[in-house]
C-alpha cells in the first residue's frame, strides 16, 4: 500500500484521476483509495500535515507493507530550477525547531535532488528572514516536516518519500489554480516511477527478511526497550546488511540485554550499529 499525502485539493486532483482514486467517505477527512493506494487531503501547515499522515498510518495495516509519499507545491529560491520542476527531497529541516529529518533514498532516478525548509507560513521576497533560510534550504513548504516527523513513527526512513514541484521563485506570484493542477498533472510519470520505487522495495524487503528474523529483530527491540523510530532504524539497518553483505544477521554477542533503562538501551543499541556497519 502506497500513502499519499497532499495538502490541497488541487494537489490531489491530478493524482486522483491518475490512478482512477475513489472517495471512501471517510467522516473526518477526505481519503480517495484504490486497491494499492491512499491517499489523504490534509489541508495547509505541519501540523495538520502530522495529524493526516498519522490519521492515514494507523487506519493502514501491515506496515512492512506500506510506503508513504507527500506531494505538493513549493517555492525554490534558485531562479534557474523552472517552474514545474519536480524534486525528491533528501533532506528536511523544520524552520520553527531547527530539527533535522533525512528521507533515505536507496532508489535510482533521473530527477533533481534538493533541501526542504518547513516554514510556519508563505514565503516571499519581502520576507528577509524567511529568504535566507530559503537560500541555506533551496526549497520551502509548510508541510513536509510534519509529513516525515509522523511518517517515521510508523515507517522507516527508506520507505518515506517527499517530491515537491516548484510553483515559484518566492516573488509574492502565485500561479492560477489550473496552471498549478497542470503542472503536477505533467510529473504523473516521475511521481510513478517513484511509487514503482517503493513498491518494488517493500516486496524485495520481505523477501530479504524473512518471518524468523522479523522475530529476532522484534525481540531485540523489545529487550533494549528501544522505540518506535529506534525499531524502524534496526529493522532499516538489518535489511541494508543483508543487502550488502548477503550475509544472515549477526548475534551480537557483544551486546547486553539485561538492561533497567532506555538509556542503558541507547548504549547497547549503538554497540548493535557498529556492529551492523563493520566498525
Amino acid at each position: 500500500m502506497i500513502c499519499i499525502v497532499v495538502a490541497l485539493e488541487l494537489e490531489a486532483r491530478p493524482i486522483i484521476e491518475n490512478y482512477n482514486l475513489k472517495n471512501v467517505g471517510d467522516p473526518h477527512f477526505r481519503i480517495y483509495e484504490n486497491e494499492y493506494m491512499s491517499l489523504i487531503i490534509s489541508g495547509i501547515g505541519k501540523l495538520r500535515s502530522s495529524i493526516a499522515t498519522t490519521y492515514l498510518l494507523s487506519k493502514t495495516e501491515d506496515k512492512d507493507k506500506v510506503g508513504a509519499i507527500n506531494i505538493g507545491l513549493c517555492g525554490s529560491y534558485e531562479r534557474a530550477i523552472k517552474i514545474g520542476t519536480p524534486v525528491l527531497i533528501n533532506k528536511i529541516t523544520d524552520i520553527d525547531t531547527g530539527y533535522e529529518f533525512f528521507p533515505d533514498i536507496l532508489f535510482s532516478h533521473s530527477m533533481t535532488e534538493g533541501q526542504l525548509g518547513t516554514h510556519p507560513r508563505i514565503i516571499s521576497s519581502k520576507d528577509i528572514k524567511g529568504v535566507e533560510c530559503a537560500k541555506q534550504n533551496g526549497f520551502v513548504d509548510m508541510e513536509g516536516a510534519g509529513f516525515f516527523s509522523a511518517a517515521n513513527t510508523f515507517l522507516a526512513p527508506h520507505r518515506i518519500s517527499l517530491i515537491k514541484i516548484v510553483s515559484d521563485h518566492l516573488e509574492g506570484i502565485r500561479l492560477e489554480r489550473d496552471a498549478m493542477i497542470a503542472i503536477i498533472r505533467q510529473t504523473k510519470d516521475r511521481i510513478d516511477a517513484v511509487i514503482g520505487c517503493i513498491f518494488e522495495e517493500i516486496s524485495s524487503t520481505i523477501e530479504v527478511l524473512d518471518a524468523n528474523e522479523k522475530e529476532y529483530l522484534d525481540n531485540i527491540a523489545d529487550a533494549l526497550r528501544l522505540t518506535t523510530t529506534q525499531r524502524h532504524e534496526l529493522f532499516d539497518m538489518a535489511f541494508k546488511y543483508k543487502l550488502r553483505t548477503e550475509k544472515k544477521l549477526p548475534k551480537f554477542n557483544n551486546v547486553s540485554f539485561n538492561i533497567d533503562s532506555k538509556r542503558e538501551g541507547k548504549k547497547e543499541f549503538e554497540k548493535i550499529k557498529r556492529t551492523f556497519w563493520g566498525r
